[in-house]
Order: structure tokens, then sequence, then C-alpha cells
């Protein structure tokens, strides 16, 4: 998951493995699970991105896939993601 704050600044971002989930949409259930509960445990107000304007999250998807890794940083990203954050950044807002 990627949290941001309304100006796209990342406020958190992170990436767990689970096994034996069976599809995607199961795989995206369970992210938006645990969005709504960190969002709620840091009292943040959400508001979902559609998947073409989230490439960010896929990145840390992918790579914690590739390389086994979970992560939870708050603030930040890890570093194989950062170009894509710097270039959301530079994105025009909808």
């Amino acid at each position: 998951i990627v949290a941001r704050d309304s100006e796209g600044k990342v406020l958190l971002s992170c990436s767990e493995i689970h096994n034996d989930v069976s599809s995607a949409f199961a795989a995206e259930a369970i992210a938006c699970w645990k969005a709504v509960q960190v969002g709620v445990e840091k009292g943040w107000q959400f508001q979902h991105a559609p998947r073409c304007a989230n490439n960010l999250a896929h990145i840390l998807a992918t790579e914690t896939l590739k390389r086994g890794e979970e992560t939870y940083l708050e603030m930040g990203v890890p570093e194989y993601a950062e170009d894509q954050t710097r270039y959301d950044g530079v994105s025009e807002p909808d």
C-alpha cells in the first residue's frame, strides 16, 4: 500500500508477502484491508486511487515478490521506488 497526503507526498509505504493468495482480486482485497487498518490506526481519511494512477504501489508489490522482502516505511519508499515517487510528483493532478 501507499498512503499520500493531499499534495501527493508519500506518508507511508508498506508491502507484505501473503502465501496461497488465490487471485489478484484476493490480493487487492488484502491490500485494501491493510490500508483501512493502517488508516484507522493513524486517524487518516482514505480515498482510493485507481490502479492506473497508482504505479508506485504496483512497483512495490512487484519488487516485494521478486526480492522476498517486506517493507514498512513512514515518510518514504524503498530506494528502488524513489524514481517513481519523483515522477509521480511531476505529474499534473486530475
